[in-house]
């Protein structure tokens, strides 16, 4: 698969329309296992959420400096294989695009569903890396110094971050998000799933 280094085209159809939902998406590591938890909420009122998927993946693949796709994405579409919503956004603990315009972690989730759900990367650290290319912008969110980095493909990154900071949550990061990163934490870190052997991809 080809990706460009710039983004793709602006579709914000989809990521306006009142009745599709946003996807929240974190994915938690340890050892060779990963936790993925999605939280799906409505597109118009963000929070409370309507519904959370989860999965325990094995044998995940070792982190490689500039290729963090390659540990993410499997766990990101073992759980959008779940989603029995009409998702229009999926929102991404990751950059979309990164600061030199290279392809992130959320260009290639958006090519792999083949351009139909746009990406939002919600990143926390920036990379020391110019950004001529204009494919993040970074926004603060509360009473934080500490900026997000936001990118997308298949929206406009001005819609993208103005959605980001319209998210609910009065800190930093967004409620949906928060919550998704804690639901991921708690199945990697609770008994059940590895001591009982319930890893196999299973929800």
């Amino acid at each position: 698969m080809e990706v460009g280094g710039s983004n793709p085209p602006i579709s914000t159809n989809l990521f306006m329309a009142p009745f599709n939902c946003f996807a929240f998406v974190d994915v938690s590591y340890l050892d060779n296992f990963a936790a993925v938890a999605c939280i799906i909420s409505s597109s118009t009122k963000p929070w409370p959420a309507l519904r959370s998927y989860t999965a325990i993946l094995e044998n995940i693949c070792h982190y490689e400096p500039g290729n963090f796709y390659k540990r993410e994405l499997p766990c990101i579409l073992d759980v959008f294989k779940k989603i029995e919503e009409h998702v229009s956004t999926i929102f991404v603990d990751a950059y979309v695009w990164l600061p030199d315009g290279r392809p992130g972690l959320g260009a290639r989730l958006y090519y792999t569903l083949n351009e139909r759900i746009a990406v939002v990367g919600i990143a926390k650290n920036g990379f020391m890396a110019s950004n001529e290319s204009g494919v993040v912008k970074c926004i603060f969110r509360g009473s934080s110094r500490r900026p997000l980095f936001i990118s997308a493909a298949g929206v406009s990154l001005e819609e993208a971050a103005k959605t980001v900071s319209r998210l609910p949550g009065p800190f930093r990061i967004p409620l949906p998000m928060q919550a998704a990163h804690t639901l991921s934490r708690q199945i990697l870190t609770s008994e059940t799933p590895i001591k009982r052997g319930l890893y196999g991809r299973k929800g």
